[in-house]
């Protein structure tokens, strides 16, 4: 899980470089109307883009982290209830949109065929076994305090945003707030290209390392989760 987070803390360096950027040709930007609109425009593309790197994150580490359960050897009935919920159910529904993918013929953002997910759904009745690991995934294009909290507890983790808010030193009130009023800014830029209040680099930069504590965070608590299993 830390290989993940490293990847995802190189991202997130591509992203503080543009907030760097903007510092550097400050003055030329203040003073070129047409200049200032450009860099305006990559501002507001800055939390669209952090938002993409933290659901490729999720995402991945969801992959990782059932992979590790699956390493473990258990006997699929012994694994904590949700996790078999979630196997089951939410599996279940990765399957059924692959196959309304295949049948409308669109391209479909789950990559695995329905041949290889059907035999991982199945693949629990023995031992080794494979989750489907992207019913854990999910992140409905919205990664915000609710997608968090549901991400974790499909894995079986009680009090969840409490664990990641103790882990980023941070109240949970104060976190929720934070996360949950860049994902909004996220949506302003994502669907009218701007913002009422274009983010400032120094902005950019703690969206940034907001998600940052938030990642190592999540690895902590998925790390700690799969230890106790």
């Amino acid at each position: 899980m830390r290989t993940v987070l490293s990847d995802f803390r190189k991202s997130l360096a591509r992203v503080r470089d543009i907030a760097d950027d903007v510092d550097r040709n400050i003055a030329t930007i203040m003073s070129d109307a047409s200049v200032r609109n450009r860099y305006e425009t990559i501002q507001c593309s800055a939390p669209v883009i952090l938002s993409g790197f933290f659901e490729s994150f999720l995402k991945q580490m969801a992959e990782k982290c059932i992979a590790e359960v699956c390493g473990l050897g258990r006997p699929f009935s012994t694994l904590p209830a949700r996790i078999r919920q979630s196997h089951y159910e939410l599996g279940g529904a990765v399957l059924a949109q692959r196959m309304k993918d295949d049948r409308g013929r669109r391209p479909s953002r789950i990559l695995a065929t329905v041949d290889n997910i059907a035999a991982r759904l199945a693949s629990v009745t023995a031992n080794p076994y494979d989750i489907v690991w992207e019913a854990f995934g999910d992140t409905r294009a919205n990664p915000n305090t609710e997608t968090v909290v549901h991400y974790l507890k499909r894995f079986g983790i009680n009090r969840p945003w409490t664990k990641v808010a103790a882990k980023t030193g941070l109240s949970a009130g104060v976190l929720q707030t934070s996360l949950d009023s860049f994902l909004l800014l996220r949506h302003e830029c994502a669907h009218t290209g701007t913002a009422s209040t274009v983010p400032t680099p120094s902005e950019i930069r703690a969206y940034a390392d907001l998600l940052e504590k938030i990642a190592v965070a999540l690895v902590d608590v998925l790390e700690e989760h799969v230890a106790a299993l």
